[in-house]
């Protein structure tokens, strides 16, 4: 008899002190159909050992008592002992280098040779890495020794004593014995297939345990379990299906010249169906396998590829199944639904969807044993998910517009917002001029809190904003973060979204509340069902964050609770987008099951804790300087009751003569501290306030409350210390900050307040009359304005000095006294005209960023942001780079974000040689083309201030329309809106260059246009 071999390289072995057994299916002789075997139960507690690869010998096992050589095995040569590293672990391991020593908790890298113990909990699982290749997976509650026997050539041969538990073994071209409590599971050839071949019309021999021998004419062939031997021109076998090997052999024997081909197992599929007892989605201990499961190999396109049936444990295979893409299905017969999906590990999780089959993949063609299916057993039930909520409601806020009937009330009708104030819509709008040019003026302060920008071109490749603020009125905040680096990198996915916001709630009522921020640097982590880590991400600028997941799978969210912050309440109110949705106790929220939508309302309300100010320890001969750099929000340089302390201030200590002698920052409730210091040195503190900040008043009432004052010099933020110092704590150094543009040299300024300003306030421009126009009862303001300007003005900001052309602020609080004091139109403050909805307008076309070019020097980019629904706005800094930066508020330190922003084309009339006087006709009476970007998507839309029923019966005017050709409202989304007015020579283009530039009003359909550039074209 002839012998030919053709070995795969590894194959995989499941060795368990289970209960083992073996399900053949009896075919009839000749049959088509292949042999399916499993490697399953006998009946007593023996685990099975296959040792693959190994041409023309047996298993190698040893005699039972064989004791570890040492290094030296004295053939001579010095044979390494083996070893393995533990690749990763879960739940309790602990590990023990040899039996004299403890357990004690393992370490994923941690390094076990021959003498070591493993042993796992109740949710311990581990991972063994051997050097040759082979990989051990230890199961909860199991405990095993590695041990080696030396082999009759001098080596080493690994061998596993399991003591208690399951383990899985991949022998990637390795070997290794296994010891049970009821002795060496090497089972030498006790059980073989053998099956009819209608391909090569001879008869294969499959060994379904252990190590099968053939003894040939020509030698003797050694099979692994699962391996296959083709035995070609030999009579028929007086049986086919499971023979024990005397039959085989005694077969074989009467053929002599029979070709015996060793062909090797091509693949091996499958694993286990099982009832899932506690719904946790995974295999534990104790769960009963599901008998007689009928499982199908299906195609991509559906069709049938082969079945199975489970066995008595539950366990199945398909055999030799070549690489591809395949779909599993399950048929357990059972009337209970299935368990959740990728609850965990890989290997004892269950694969299958709702309706028993399992999502699509791609298989190598080596062996896959982790495709499990789950079923509840009877009577059980999932536990139940957290309510599932997608984007916002179209309802929350409520459609709105475009008549000023059609708002609620408290519904802000240039943004569709509530307000924070219903009151405060009763008071007219503040239009100002704030400043783009030179840079300098960047960050600006108090943009967030407008309801509409619009940017206007003033020559020379220079912008300026009209900044309208009605129904919100700019407020300072102290500079907040959590204790995480700021996710700066645009969120994209996939699949959909799990995530959403982390908020400041500023009164603690569990509850989203207008005028509330999000919280920037806080780090969210994505658990899967079982609680593992899955992946981690942090909050951008505006305290939004998320996870692109699998739909039909279940997830846990975690928030990592920064420094000197508590979680809110949970789930206040009836409305999920606006609450809480992290329990306190263990800072995650409840198991959320995902669909195929998107999930954005899992938020994190955080509230501040109550500032402790620590007591510095010195010794008694020693002095330590102390104490507070606070956030002056009304700017009169006392400590005022909910002004709170700054973090990571920087604070230097200097010694007359000697310099700096030490530095320090505040920490997160703004205290900082120095100790060990002689009590007989004169010493100064120097501040460095963070960027777009300044110091607030000296000494502000000359000392009489010295613990609440401000002791920082406004010029030079030093404060000295010309007398001896008493030994002990030395407190009051304290520093208020405001906004830079107000840092005070002695004078109250900026509106009168003492406060830090909004602006920079820039002198006023022609088409701000056209502006002003269209808010009925409102205030222009502004900072000069040359001769030929000839527009109105209710206050005129001048408190710069000097050459700065960004010296001009108006104060935060000024905003609204200005409003205050201006009074409605005859009949009555009527800013409507603009639907607002959730629903975007028809025949929009996506984009996901873009570039509004001016100039080399003078460039935006806006990003659409999937998890805020609006656009983030980005500038360069006039240096031709082309680099951007996120576009901030000085007030508040988060990114500018606006939901809709518009291009509006309009007629640019130069009046003066210079080009730097420019009237934009935009008075009552006019209708032009715009883009409006909205959703990830840009629309072909019209501008209006076309006379309609309202002011033909009033005579007065209205805001700028957004309609159809037709006239009929354009939905807007709810939010700011930024609005570009250029010229109408303006196009569209792919680049910065003029060449393929396509002019709106010229192109057919919106999909024509060429973006990701507009490029403007001076008058």
């Amino acid at each position: 008899m002839q012998v030919r071999e053709f070995r795969p390289p590894s194959c995989i072995i499941v060795v368990r002190y289970l209960l083992l057994s073996i399900q053949n299916r009896q075919e009839p002789m000749h049959s088509p159909k292949r042999f399916v075997f499993t490697l399953l139960s006998l009946a007593a507690l023996v685990a099975i050992l296959a040792a693959c690869n190994m041409p023309g010998g047996d298993s190698g096992n040893a005699p039972d008592g064989d004791t570890p050589p040492t290094a030296d095995s004295g053939t001579g040569s010095t044979v390494d002992l083996p070893s393995a590293a533990i690749g990763e672990l879960s739940g309790d391991v602990e590990s023990r280098p040899d039996q004299a020593s403890s357990f004690a908790p393992a370490a994923v890298g941690e390094v076990v040779s021959v003498g070591a113990s493993i042993k796992t909990g109740t949710d311990g699982r581990a991972r063994l890495d051997f050097e040759d290749g082979t990989t051990v997976r230890v199961t909860p509650q199991s405990v095993f020794t590695i041990d080696a026997i030396e082999t009759s050539e001098g080596g080493l041969l690994k061998r596993i004593q399991l003591e208690a538990g399951n383990l899985f073994i991949i022998l990637n071209g390795g070997t290794l014995e296994v010891d049970t409590p009821s002795g060496q599971a090497s089972v030498r050839g006790s059980y073989m297939g053998v099956t009819y071949n209608p391909e090569t019309g001879g008869f294969d021999i499959t060994c379904l345990e252990g190590t099968c021998t053939l003894q040939t004419e020509a030698g003797e062939v050694t099979l692994g379990a699962g391996e296959t031997a083709s035995v070609e021109g030999a009579d028929d076998p007086p049986e086919t299906g499971e023979m024990d090997s005397e039959d085989v052999q005694e077969w074989l024997d009467e053929n002599p010249e029979a070709v015996v081909v060793v062909t090797g197992l091509t693949g091996l599929l499958g694993d286990r169906v099982w009832f899932d007892a506690n719904t946790n989605g995974l295999q534990d201990d104790g769960e009963a396998g599901v008998p007689e499961a009928t499982v199908a190999l299906f195609a991509p396109d559906g069709s049938l590829v082969d079945t199975t049936t489970t066995n008595a444990d539950g366990y199945y295979f398909f055999v030799g199944v070549p690489a591809g893409d395949y779909i599993i299905g399950f048929d357990p017969e059972q009337t209970e639904p299935f368990t959740l999906k990728d609850a965990g590990d890989d290997a004892l999780d269950s694969d299958a969807n709702a309706d028993g089959m399992t999502d699509l993949f791609t298989y190598d063609g080596g062996n896959d044993l982790t495709r499990d299916a789950g079923i509840l057993a009877a009577g059980a039930a999932l536990p139940e998910p957290d309510a599932l909520v997608g984007p916002p409601d179209p309802d929350d806020p409520p459609g709105a517009g475009p008549e000023l009937d059609d708002f609620p009330p408290g519904i802000n009708p240039l943004t569709g917002l509530p307000v924070e104030d219903p009151n405060d819509l009763n008071l007219p709008a503040v239009l100002l001029s704030v400043s783009n040019f030179p840079v300098s003026a960047r960050p600006q302060a108090g943009l967030s809190f407008a309801s509409i920008i619009y940017e206007i071109y003033i020559g020379e490749g220079a912008t300026r904003f009209m900044t309208v603020f009605y129904g919100r009125f700019p407020q300072a905040y102290p500079p907040t973060q959590g204790d995480c680096a700021v996710r700066t990198s645009p969120f994209s996915y996939e699949n959909v979204i799990l995530g959403n916001q982390v908020w400041v709630d500023a009164n603690g009522n569990g509850i989203q509340d207008v005028g509330e921020l999000g919280l920037p640097g806080v780090c969210v982590n994505l658990l899967d069902a079982t609680g593992a880590l899955l992946e981690s991400t942090t909050t951008d600028m505006n305290g939004y964050y998320g996870f692109d997941v699998m739909p039909s799978t279940r997830y846990i969210v975690e928030v990592v609770t920064p420094s000197g912050f508590a979680l809110t309440l949970l789930n206040q109110g009836a409305n999920d987008n606006k609450d809480s949705d992290f329990d306190p106790a263990n800072s995650r929220s409840a198991l959320l099951e995902m669909t195929d939508a998107h999930n954005m309302s899992v938020d994190a309300g955080m509230i501040l804790t109550e500032q402790r100010r620590p007591e510095p320890e010195t010794a008694t001969d020693t002095v330590a300087i102390s104490d507070f750099v606070w956030f002056d929000i009304n700017g009169n340089g006392l400590q005022d009751e909910g002004e709170r302390g700054v973090p990571n201030v920087a604070v230097v200590l200097k010694l007359s003569g000697q310099g700096a002698i030490g530095n320090t920052t505040t920490d997160i409730n703004g205290y900082f501290a120095f100790t060990g210091l002689d009590p007989n040195g004169n010493y100064s503190l120097t501040f460095t306030p963070p960027t777009g900040f300044g110091f607030t008043l000296q000494n502000a009432d000359n000392n009489q409350q010295d613990e609440l004052d401000s002791d920082v010099d406004g010029f030079g933020q030093v404060v000295i210390f010309d007398y001896d110092l008493t030994p002990g704590v030395n407190k009051n150094w304290d520093a208020g900050l405001t906004f830079a543009g107000n840092v005070h040299t002695g004078q109250t300024g900026g509106g009168g307040d003492g406060g830090g300003g909004i602006g920079p306030v820039r002198s006023g421009r022609l088409p701000y009359k056209y502006i002003g126009q269209l808010f009925p009862g409102g205030c222009l303001a502004y900072a000069g304005k040359s001769a030929e300007v000839n527009i109105p003005s209710c206050i005129s900001v001048q408190e710069g000095t000097g050459d700065d052309l960004n010296a001009n602020f108006l104060g935060v609080a000024a905003i609204k006294q200005v409003a205050e004091s201006l009074n409605p139109p005859i009949y009555g403050l009527n800013y409507s005209g603009n639907q607002f909805s959730a629903e975007p307008p028809q025949g929009c076309y996506p984009v996901d960023e873009w570039i509004m070019f001016y100039s080399t020097t003078n460039q935006t980019k806006w990003v659409y942001d999937v998890l805020s629904g609006g656009w983030q706005r980005f500038n360069d800094i006039a240096d031709q780079s082309g680099n951007f930066y996120p576009s901030t508020d000085r007030l508040t330190g988060r990114q500018l974000i606006f939901n809709n922003v518009v291009v509006l084309f309009a007629e640019h009339i130069e009046m003066n040689a210079e080009g730097t006087i420019i009237d934009i006709n935009l008075a009552s009476g006019q209708f032009g083309q715009a883009l409006l970007f909205r959703d990830g998507m840009v629309c072909d839309i019209f501008w209006s201030t076309l006379n309609g029923e309202y002011e033909q019966q009033t005579g007065q005017n209205r805001p700028i329309k957004y309609v159809y050709e037709d006239g009929s409202p354009v939905p807007l989304h709810y939010g700011p809106t930024w609005v570009h007015i250029v010229t109408l020579s303006t196009c569209v283009a792919d680049g910065p260059q003029a060449g393929d530039c396509v002019s709106p009003r010229n192109a057919m359909k919106i999909s024509e246009l060429l973006l990701p550039y507009i490029r403007f074209f001076a008058p």
